[in-house]
């Protein structure tokens, strides 16, 4: 790391910090032997895009089928919100990695079959809001 930033700023002026403490939009938090990955951030932006009073204890119902439809276009918000997601998959939130998936299938014939699952699933992060991985 101290050779990274002795040549970045030679070029730029660039604060480090001595410790690794995030990453866009996920908190790293070090503790004996190892990091804690924190992502409630980048979870409050996606629950506040699309509030709902669904509670869900996992990240794509049992037995959930959705069909494709006529592409309709582009459905912006769901794009957005399957983008969030997708980031948060890797690396640091790799339950809801298959949902995601799924979901991402159907960017460009959405409808509210597609919503009800994507609701489910920032319902599932809402929950585990305050869970950390290792």
């Amino acid at each position: 790391m101290d050779s990274i930033s002795v040549k970045t700023n030679s070029h730029f002026k660039i604060k480090w910090d001595k410790e690794v403490s995030g990453l866009v939009g996920l908190k790293i938090e070090p503790s004996p032997g190892r990091y804690y990955i924190l992502k409630a951030e980048l979870i409050d932006k996606i629950i506040n895009l699309n509030p709902s009073n669904i509670t869900a204890l996992l990240p794509i119902p049992p037995n959930t089928s959705l069909t494709s439809g006529p592409s309709q276009g582009m459905d912006i918000p769901y794009l957005g919100g399957i983008g969030i997601l997708l980031y948060l998959s890797q690396g640091s939130r790799p339950d809801i990695t298959y949902a995601v998936n799924y979901l991402a299938h159907f960017s460009l014939c959405t409808n509210q079959s597609h919503w009800q699952v994507l609701e489910n699933l920032i319902s599932y992060l809402d929950i585990l809001l305050t869970m950390a991985f290792e």
